[in-house]
């Protein structure tokens, strides 16, 4: 996985990471920098990545040599009809399926559009009519695994 464009792209990383006391957990991650240094867990300098841990919900510090893997994320869309539901990748199908409904005007439409992209969080729901429509962070395997309509 190419870092860079994954920190550009997302916002979001997610890995598994071990910690000074050997226990390994998945951790999801705002990345704010990479830097060289030593924190109170380290006796040497070394590269460490410093972000919001959303699994704790504060500021941390990842002794980068720690990471074991990195976790591919996709943002998905679950759309939901009266009750009836399914995942989209990407905002062009919300689109779509909203404007083939011929339920809305397109401002509607746009605004609907507009509240997912201008949002920075991870999650996000919107009703409009009779559909539900949620914007969600998974891990891509995750998804591509899922066999059924899950999350609501």
């Amino acid at each position: 996985m190419d870092l860079i464009k994954k920190l550009e792209d997302d916002k979001l990383i997610m890995f598994e990471y071990k910690n000074w006391k050997g226990k390994v957990s998945k951790r999801t991650v705002m990345p704010w920098e990479i830097w060289f240094g030593k924190n109170e867990f380290t006796n040497e300098e070394q590269w460490m990545l410093r972000g919001f841990d959303k699994n704790e919900n504060a500021v941390r510090n990842f002794v980068w040599k720690n990471i074991i893997k990195f976790i591919d994320m996709i943002t998905i869309y679950k759309i939901e009809i009266d009750g009836v539901g399914y995942c989209v990748e990407n905002l062009e199908y919300v689109y779509g399926e909203l404007n083939d409904s011929c339920e809305f005007t397109e401002e509607e439409i746009q605004e609907v559009i507009g509240k997912f992209e201008s949002k920075e969080q991870d999650y996000l729901s919107v009703d409009i009519g009779s559909y539900s429509i949620k914007k969600e962070r998974m891990e891509l395997e995750k998804f591509e695994n899922l066999s059924e309509f899950e999350g609501f």
